[in-house]
């Protein structure tokens, strides 16, 4: 099956920036957790500050940052509190738009999702970002697909976010049918199914800048087994990122128009 890159624009508003200062933490992406458990004072605290928050406070998200400061992820909302006060204070809260923008074609044909991945990923200093993934499975004869694709907002100090990322490649796990006949069936021993998995892993390097580390693998099955295995790092300038990641054609990734 023949897939094509559905390319997306991403951006970055320069006004929206501010000075970059030197590095005073590493760069280490955070983790939101369901384990970092909150104690019931605290939680009321929280609450009592943001009551949108508190609407399933069962499936909240935490870290706690170098510098002290607690981040809650609820669902579609992620806020900042400091802690180093008797009680908790907000300092910021962002509501994520998690609107699915399908038609009613694609929503009855498609099973799609939009949700917060639950990382904090740092800009440069006391700057951090989260990734809006765009999840999107289909079934067809003898298999099917789940991909995913990310877009990227900066946590702006107004509450608001801007987007800098857009549309770009996050996963892929694939199934396809390789036995067509009863002799394909016999050579192949049973194992009729192609997988294909796309992975991407993100590391930053310094303010403005993050490794983008893509990894494919392709399993054919039926008459002809093989396995192939490709990988491809990207150094991508958060302020120019491109449009889409370099990633090659042949990687058969597609996905959804965000």
């Amino acid at each position: 099956m023949t897939k094509k890159i559905i390319r997306k624009c991403g951006f970055f508003v320069a006004s929206s920036l501010i000075a970059i200062q030197a590095w005073a933490a590493p760069l280490d992406i955070q983790s939101f957790s369901s384990k970092n458990k909150i104690s019931p004072i605290v939680q009321k605290d929280i609450c009592a500050q943001q009551q949108s928050l508190c609407a399933h406070p069962e499936r909240w998200k935490s870290v706690t940052t170098a510098d002290q400061h607690l981040w809650l992820l609820a669902d579609d909302q992620v806020a900042v509190f400091t802690t180093t006060d008797a009680q908790p204070k907000l300092l910021q809260h962002w509501k994520i738009d998690l609107t699915q923008k399908l038609s009613a074609d694609q929503i009855a044909l498609n099973n799609s999702k939009l949700y917060v991945y639950p990382k904090l990923f740092p800009i440069a200093d006391n700057r951090f970002a989260i990734a809006r993934i765009h999840s999107y499975s289909e079934l067809y004869s003898g298999g099917g697909a789940t991909m995913e694709r990310a877009n990227f907002y900066e946590l702006l100090n107004n509450g608001k976010t801007q987007q800098f990322i857009g549309n770009y490649p996050f996963s892929l796990k694939q199934t396809m049918r390789a036995c067509f006949s009863e002799q394909d069936y016999k050579q192949a021993k049973g194992n009729c199914h192609d997988e294909y998995n796309l992975a991407v892993s993100i590391r930053p390097l310094k303010a403005m800048q993050w490794q983008f580390r893509y990894n494919y693998s392709a399993s054919l099955s039926g008459k002809n087994p093989k396995t192939t295995k490709s990988s491809r790092a990207l150094n991508i300038d958060l302020n120019r990122a491109p449009k889409q990641p370099n990633i090659p054609k042949d990687w058969n990734y597609s996905g959804i128009d965000d």
